[in-house]
């Protein structure tokens, strides 16, 4: 991301509009791919939905305009998603194992959070799919992906001298979700002995592991308020209400919107249909595990958002196609009561 902003701004100048231009100009390809994966996974009709939903979705657009990486990640994520569906369609191509390579690079680079998503991608298209050709373009995107992020690790080992495979902020977050402020405010760095000392190490590494080992010590020392703020975590995550985005707790239409939809979308899938749809449903899951993990804030579910919305548009279609057939039977019935019925003398 900020070579993104410094692009920007050798290009543009140093004027912020040029940025909000260039998020909003990213977030409108966003739209595009979303349509695309829907139709992918399942028709035209979900992709329109999808479409119309993404184009009008406040909580994305409002995003835009806050200098943030999430723009960018939805971007680089929703490439992603739409060349695994394409793998899993058809997968001895190579040239798709090659564009999630990149596009899973550029994902991670800007936000780690995924890293190991692409290790549960692969075991998914290999245990579907016992080709040779498929193993080696595997290989192939494995390498492709790891370049980049080898490169990163050796400027963090020239900067730092010491090994930093990517960000290394993870430990703050870790440790900062587990004693919130108040005990219930996500979002905000904690403030106590514990981050005074951490921030007395100069080491990143040995600073992160100190994190880490001090958030274990809180959940070992208070399981029964860990479980309080594991399920806090979930209800923020899943929050209607915003502090970040839209702030102050502003409530959510955007995702109020989608809810109902996305809640009753499983009870329409069908069997030919799951393969396609395993790697939005294992990113879902992936999230609400980091949610579980780090910190649960609507702010981090709206990189699945745009996924979110497939889900939702696939469940008003299918619900509106359902009723519609519903009605379509019952006045057919009723034509043929009519019909059958003796006529009166």
């Amino acid at each position: 991301y900020p070579f993104f902003l410094a692009g920007i701004r050798a290009s543009f100048g140093n004027n912020i509009f040029y940025v909000q231009v260039a998020q909003a100009f990213l977030g409108a390809l966003s739209c595009l791919i979303i349509y695309f994966i829907a139709q992918e996974v399942f028709n035209r009709k979900v992709a329109n939905v999808a479409l119309l939903i993404m184009t009008f979705y406040y909580f994305l657009i409002e995003q835009c305009g806050i200098i943030y990486a999430e723009t960018l990640y939805i971007f680089f994520l929703s490439l992603s998603m739409l060349f695994f569906v394409k793998i899993l369609k058809e997968p001895t191509e190579k040239k798709y194992y090659i564009f999630l390579g990149i596009s899973f690079a550029l994902l991670i680079l800007t936000n780690c959070g995924l890293f190991f998503f692409l290790l549960f991608s692969v075991i998914l298209i290999t245990a579907k799919f016992k080709q040779k050709k498929v193993f080696a373009n595997m290989l192939i995107m494995s390498v492709i992906f790891l370049l980049p992020i080898l490169a990163w690790t050796a400027r963090n080992y020239v900067v730092f001298n010491e090994i930093v495979l990517l960000a290394n902020k993870g430990g703050g977050f870790f440790y900062s979700s587990w004693t919130p402020p108040k005990g219930k405010i996500f979002g905000l760095k904690t403030q106590d002995e514990v981050t005074k000392a951490g921030e007395q190490i100069e080491s990143e590494t040995e600073r992160e592991r100190f994190y880490y080992q001090k958030g274990w010590q809180v959940i070992r020392n208070n399981p029964k308020q860990a479980c309080k703020l594991l399920v806090l975590k979930n209800l923020y995550f899943w929050s209607v209400f915003d502090w970040e985005t839209l702030g102050s707790g502003t409530y959510n239409f955007s995702t109020a919107f989608i809810l109902p939809f996305l809640i009753i979308s499983p009870f329409f899938f069908k069997k030919n249909n799951l393969l396609y749809l395993s790697p939005f449903i294992l990113l879902v899951g992936y999230y609400i595990l980091l949610a579980n993990v780090f910190m649960g804030l609507p702010r981090y579910r709206i990189h699945i958002e745009p996924f979110l919305i497939i889900f939702a548009a696939y469940g008003a279609v299918s619900l509106y196609d359902k009723v519609r057939m519903k009605k379509y039977f019952v006045s057919l019935a009723n034509n043929l009561l009519l019909q059958a019925r003796p006529n009166r003398i």
